[in-house]
């Protein structure tokens, strides 16, 4: 019998894998041209690559990764809000939601402002289904004292610090310790996004 002939991987899938191997050993400012938003007749080029991408960070991820995961994140926050003037509309909210928890993960005091962004940015505090925990930082009382001690505080310090204590300040709400709510995501809602985005690519 003639053994089965197993097809080699699609060539974006050998891309994002000679990609992770290498990603470490890496020093890039920006992120990489095979991953950035490229609008084309209404579709993005890079669509299958980046999410390729997102898939395999979310199952191979480490503190190092967190320079990589702010360059996604930052870019299909910024790219995605000047696609729509384009009359480009797809939805990226499932990629938003995983590359903030995968930041939340590896969470440095610094990423607290990009992902309070990524919570707003879709026009309202719901639009990319992210939680208010993950604005929150390590602590939310932490936060505070810390956005409280910043100087020059600009004005999206005071807004993060609002936000917060808004939420905190609401007596029927219970908000999960950044322990608790990554094993909360990790169980219930990370499965679903990413079989989304699998979906996606079929």
């Amino acid at each position: 019998m003639t053994p089965f002939l197993q097809l080699p991987p699609p060539r974006e899938a050998q891309q994002v894998d000679a990609f992770m191997r290498t990603r470490h050993h890496r020093r890039q400012r920006r992120l990489p041209s095979l991953f950035r938003l490229r609008p084309s007749f209404g579709r993005d080029r890079n669509y299958r690559r980046r999410t390729l991408l997102i898939l395999a960070l979310a199952a191979d991820n480490t503190a190092a990764d967190r320079p990589l995961l702010r360059q996604l994140l930052r870019q299909l926050l910024r790219e995605t809000q000047r696609s729509y003037t384009l009359g480009l509309s797809w939805d990226i909210r499932d990629a938003v939601a995983v590359l903030t928890y995968l930041l939340y993960r590896h969470l440095h005091r610094r990423d607290i402002p990009l992902l309070w962004t990524a919570r707003h940015s879709g026009g309202s505090d719901t639009y990319y289904s992210l939680d208010a925990e993950i604005t929150f930082g390590f602590d939310a009382t932490d936060t505070l004292h810390h956005l409280a001690k910043k100087r020059p505080r600009r004005c999206a310090d005071r807004d993060m610090a609002a936000d917060i204590r808004h939420y905190l300040a609401q007596k029927d709400s219970h908000f999960r310790s950044r322990t608790d709510y990554l094993a909360y995501f990790a169980a219930q809602r990370l499965p679903l996004h990413l079989e989304t985005l699998r979906e996606s690519l079929t």
